[in-house]
């Protein structure tokens, strides 16, 4: 029990419990193991330490790494739980206040990591194999996230990515009923994205979403592609069928650029003044396509429609 100050500067192995107390200060300038069996639990503010980080005790730490390897659980519940350092995780992490991977922090995440509240991450998470990120609360992403292959995110409630949302092959992103997701930066998909029903992927000014080759991005919710925004696709976007109020629906605000295959069996709306979208290969609409934009068919390129194309401003066909 932790109720006035820690300072770890060298090993701690936590075999069964360890509990912080308001008003308590807990640091760590070196090693902490928390092992299968241990639960840590903060109730105040916790820092895990930069490289070399400097102190008061005039501890030489030349070289030493503020590190958290938890094989058990981690339960932040009160203050802020701020990283500089190196967090493995093989156990649980749940964040019940404010959690942050702050400048030069890095994230190896083996397990399961759970967010019931405000998460920012400042450099590094990355989500290793067949691991979890459920976020039930607000998620900021400000640098790097990987979502590495057979490892997922599912989004609950609300995630913005002001940087860079990296999508490995075989890895999953998935924005779950009722959630939504801003993308201000990039999102480089190279696996799936799963949009599902009565959510929203909002893509604003100036972001991209860049659907790789051999990627997928199935849409059952709603996209708003912002002016200025870009969507490419390299490999294959299917907005889903449904009834009136939960089919996919694209509104396209900037451009969406194809360069594969692009399925629809929902809805596109394509706005006018800066809506445009540009297919350089193959799309098939077996719904609803509506334009007071611009779509562009270039050479080569097929657009097949098996039901209704309604178009209030301009077709331009190349092929």
């Amino acid at each position: 029990q932790i109720k006035k100050i820690l300072l770890n500067y060298g090993t701690i192995t936590n075999n069964d419990s360890v509990i912080t107390y308001t008003n308590s200060e807990f640091e760590n300038f070196n090693l902490i193991t928390n092992t299968t069996q241990g639960i840590i639990t903060t109730n105040e503010n916790f820092i895990n330490k930069v490289i070399s980080a400097t102190n008061n005790d005039s501890v030489d730490l030349t070289g030493i790494l503020g590190t958290i390897t938890n094989s058990g659980t981690i339960n932040h519940k009160v203050n802020l739980f701020t990283s500089k350092g190196l967090i493995t995780n093989n156990g649980t992490i749940n964040n019940y206040a404010t959690m942050k991977n702050d400048v030069y922090g890095i994230v190896n995440n083996n397990s399961n990591i759970v967010n019931n509240s405000n998460f920012n991450n400042s450099h590094i998470i990355n989500n290793k194999a067949s691991s979890f990120i459920n976020n039930r609360n607000t998620f900021t992403n400000d640098k790097t996230v990987n979502i590495e292959a057979t490892s997922t995110i599912n989004n609950y409630s609300s995630f913005t990515n002001n940087d860079l949302l990296n999508i490995i092959a075989n890895g999953v992103y998935v924005n779950k009923s009722q959630s939504t997701t801003t993308n201000t930066k990039i999102i480089d998909n190279f696996g799936l994205i799963t949009i599902e029903d009565s959510s929203t992927l909002h893509l604003n000014a100036t972001s991209d979403l860049n659907n790789k080759a051999n990627a997928n991005i199935n849409n059952n919710g709603t996209i708003n592609s912002k002016k200025t925004s870009t969507f490419i696709n390299d490999g294959t976007f299917t907005n889903k069928s449904g009834n009136e109020t939960m089919r996919g629906l694209v509104n396209i605000y900037g451009l969406v650029k194809n360069n594969n295959i692009v399925s629809n069996s929902g809805k596109f709306d394509i706005k006018a003044d800066q809506g445009l979208f540009e297919n350089y290969l193959n799309l098939t609409n077996d719904s609803i396509i509506i334009s007071a934009g611009t779509i562009k068919n270039f050479k080569v390129a097929t657009t097949t429609n098996n039901h209704y194309i309604l178009n209030n401003n301009l077709i331009k066909n190349y092929g």
